[in-house]
């Protein structure tokens, strides 16, 4: 395992770089994002553990951060000041000498304003959609949809589909312009931006906040969510009257799911607990029955940010209150 401390600097999202198998970024915020900046860390992985490449900083906590599956340079963040952000890491900041580097701190290259509150998750659509669009989520309630590289500064569609903050907002792998969104009022939503009504289907999943999502690549039904009141649930889209699972391995929140990209039967969470868990659903494309493989615990803080490498099979990043970024392979989470 390789681990990064951001001193004073509390992580709230990490993600691999869907371009090159040794980089990540990581975004948080001073004093637990309560009050005070924001950082953006993009690391690299090397033999001897891992460096700081280039660093950026925002005037308020960043919550979220995704790097384009278009370019790899670009990547964008959501902000508690409610702003999106477009950043460069390739670009040197004015003033900083021509150099990208720890020591020249990186700064956005457009910024996107029309959230009332926190942004709280950002997700690129997949390489094969056609153009590149954005979500995101916000505690305003609504799910924004931005074409971000097209240089319009205006979102293209607002999509208010839950009562209370709009926790997280996932793109299928599977059906281009359809996403599932999860909020404070406990339910899914279900939408297709390509269409005039949009949402879907609306479900309840949890009866307290449900805080993340993210979809089965393997299997194009296949929906997993996690929420405060600490469970994982699994859900076939078609029919959404029962879980398919319900998990109860974690102790608090659950605040983040991450289906394997590798194994159509594996996928991980994290939680307020400091845990966490790698899983394993039986059943033909992860749509039965789900079991605990492995807890691991090494933070101390609770645990917000959480990724697996589509590169490298097994390979898990997180981060957490505690400004602690951590790089490990989990062999449970690789197997199929």
């Amino acid at each position: 395992m390789h681990s990064f401390v951001t001193p004073s600097c509390h992580g709230y999202s990490v993600q691999f770089s869907p371009f090159a198998a040794n980089i990540l970024a990581c975004v948080g915020g001073q004093h637990y994002g309560i009050t005070g900046r924001g950082g953006l860390f993009v690391l690299e992985l090397t033999d001897e553990g891992i460096r700081l490449k280039s660093r950026g900083e925002w005037n308020d906590t960043l919550f979220a951060v995704a790097w384009s599956e278009n370019h790899g340079n670009l990547l964008v963040c959501g902000g508690g000041d409610g702003t999106v952000q477009l950043w460069d890491v390739s670009v040197a900041p004015q003033g900083g000498g021509g150099n990208v580097g720890p020591d020249s701190p990186l700064a956005p290259v457009k910024v996107f304003r029309e959230h009332g509150l926190e942004v709280n998750d950002v997700c690129w659509s997949c390489p094969r959609s056609a153009p590149q669009q954005l979500l995101s989520a916000s505690w305003d309630s609504s799910v924004k949809l931005w074409d971000v590289e097209s240089g319009a500064g205006v979102s293209l569609r607002t999509m208010k589909n839950h009562n209370g903050a709009a926790y997280a907002a996932r793109w299928s792998p599977h059906f281009p312009g359809v996403f599932a969104s999860v909020g404070a009022d406990g339910m899914v939503a279900l939408c297709d931006v390509r269409g005039d009504v949009g949402v879907q289907n609306v479900f309840p999943a949890h009866q307290t906040e449900a805080l993340c999502c993210d979809w089965n690549k393997y299997s194009p039904h296949a929906l997993v969510t996690g929420s405060v009141d600490g469970t994982v649930r699994g859900w076939d889209t078609r029919q959404t009257a029962r879980p398919i699972f319900i998990l109860q391995g974690h102790r608090l929140a659950v605040r983040r799911v991450c289906c394997s990209p590798h194994a159509a039967d594996r996928f991980v969470s994290a939680s307020y607990d400091c845990a966490v868990r790698t899983w394993r659903a039986e059943g033909a494309a992860g749509m039965g029955h789900a079991t605990s493989l492995q807890e691991l615990v090494h933070h101390k803080e609770f645990v917000y940010g959480l990724d697996c490498s589509v590169h490298e099979p097994g390979f898990v990043a997180d981060c957490g209150w505690d400004a602690t970024i951590c790089v490990y392979r989990t062999p449970a989470l690789a197997e199929g």
